[in-house]
């Protein structure tokens, strides 16, 4: 009785004890062989739960958490490997449209392919959705590129279910441990990040590159940080005098907006007004910069400039119901006609989907204001295309003007399109002014108006008024060769 006693609290302290000699029959005969079928119960149990912790249920591949107990195994013993990836691009349609079973049938074709492909491979695991990673030895760039490029052709060949062939586009992406990731929550960041890229990249396979995800670490961080920047002053603004090439006169000024970052320095427009069209934040953004803009303005004429403003939209501004709504309330006491607000828009953005471009032109010209086309000659559109669109401007790239005084063809080009804008009523901007000599050729076809560095670098809000006395003191020297022209 005491041993049945001793089996039983072994039993249950999770020990495997061998059964006692129960030498008679009966009940405690019975109470025996119960703990010891307990017994073996317990571990097919333990060893179900074992199994399906680190096992995919549906292709009996190894899981996500075996892939991770492999990879940190391969971290803490310093060990080396190569990581091939594979996303099926097409899964969540084929359950939609086909069934879960036929896209179990799938995935379970696929994992036979790939073990027999990969017969070294320390692990392959089906790590969610139509994602599959295999662990091989380490081996050299050319080779792993290799091997990947025949996997994939494998995979997407046609799988035979239900007796007929079927084929789904895939995904693949190489790593290597521990070059690549050094930790597991690296290697899940990274991975996700190679597989992003993939999407965009025309090659088959993509091999992880160093940096990315610093790259996205720094996107994460502005996109969350441009929300304060906005709400709590932290851009500022900067404006680009453009000087009549006929008088030499301030006649606008265009508004940049700017953003030193408190840990990241300075951050360029570029960069962070992309970020901002990403992640839904553009439209708070151009309604910041049209307050600040009309705020500054106001003070100028306070002053005694009177200049014009000139406002750069985006892409997906053109299609924002409320903007006319925002300009009319940050311009609702504008102290000059309306058309002295320029509003510029990219040739890229106009043609991006120019009936509704159209639409959303035709809004803000009822307001009076002036529509420029920015970075004209950059994109695919023509004079002709643009007559058709309610604009009054031009503004001519800078990369046809930056070097206007040595590059016949830039020559050729810049004074063709301000005789066929002209032609159409349009008026002209050039931007990239560097010197003397691109300028008194501007003036010379007629160009209209003209900014760039040679004429005044972006100032400050608080510095226009000394800009604007200091190009004064200019007009002179600006217009010189125009006066003796005329003599």
């Amino acid at each position: 009785m005491l041993q049945l006693a001793d089996y039983a609290r072994a039993v249950g302290d999770g020990q495997s004890p061998t059964p006692p000699e129960i030498r008679t029959g009966g009940e405690l005969k019975q109470l025996r062989d119960a703990l010891r079928d307990m017994l073996v119960r317990l571990r097919e149990r333990e060893a179900e739960i074992r199994y399906a912790a680190s096992h995919d249920e549906v292709t009996k591949l190894g899981n996500r958490n075996a892939l991770m107990q492999s990879v940190q195994a391969l971290f803490d013993h310093g060990d080396a490997c190569t990581l091939i990836g594979l996303r099926l691009n097409e899964l969540a349609d084929v359950n939609d449209t086909l069934g879960l079973e036929f896209g179990d049938s799938v995935l379970q074709g696929i994992a036979r392919r790939l073990q027999s492909e990969l017969p070294d491979a320390q692990l392959i695991a089906r790590t969610g959705g139509g994602e599959f990673l295999a662990l091989i030895p380490a081996r050299h760039p050319d080779q792993v590129d290799t091997l990947a490029r025949h996997l994939l052709d494998v995979i997407q060949s046609p799988l035979q279910i239900n007796n007929s062939p079927f084929s789904i586009r895939a995904t693949m992406v190489t790593m290597e441990l521990p070059n690549d990731a050094t930790s597991t929550n690296e290697l899940r960041r990274r991975l996700n990040l190679t597989f992003e890229r993939a999407e965009d990249q025309p090659e088959p396979v993509t091999r992880y590159r160093p940096g990315q995800d610093e790259s996205h670490l720094r996107e994460l961080q502005l996109t969350a940080d441009l929300h304060s920047a906005i709400i709590n002053g932290g851009l500022h603004m900067n404006y680009q005098p453009k000087l009549s090439t006929r008088t030499g006169e301030l006649v606008q000024v265009e508004a940049l907006v700017r953003w030193i970052h408190p840990e990241l320095g300075f951050v360029s427009p570029e960069e962070f007004i992309f970020l901002a069209e990403q992640s839904g934040q553009i439209h708070n953004l151009t309604a910041h910069i049209l307050e600040r803009v009309a705020e500054d303005a106001r003070a100028w004429a306070g002053q005694g400039i009177n200049a014009g403003v000139a406002i750069n939209l985006s892409a997906m501004d053109l299609t924002w119901p409320e903007l006319t709504d925002h300009l009319t309330r940050a311009f609702a006491n504008w102290h000059q006609g309306m058309e002295r607000i320029t509003l510029e828009v990219t040739e890229s953005a106009l043609m991006k989907d120019p009936e509704e471009a159209m639409a959303t032109l035709n809004r803000l010209r009822a307001l009076g204001m002036t529509l420029s086309v920015d970075d004209f000659g950059t994109g695919y559109s023509s004079l002709s295309q643009l007559r058709k669109l309610p604009v009054q401007e031009l503004k001519i790239d800078k990369s046809f003007v930056l070097n206007l005084d040595t590059e016949p063809q830039d020559q050729l080009i810049v004074k063709s399109t301000i005789d066929m804008a002209h032609g159409l009523g349009l008026k002209v901007v050039a931007e990239g002014i560097e010197n003397l000599a691109a300028w008194e050729l501007l003036q010379q076809w007629r160009c209209d108006l003209a900014q760039g560095f040679y004429l005044s670098r972006p100032v400050a809000p608080d510095q226009l008024v000394e800009t604007a006395q200091t190009l004064a003191s200019r007009r002179q020297n600006l217009t010189q060769h125009l006066l003796e022209d005329h003599s």
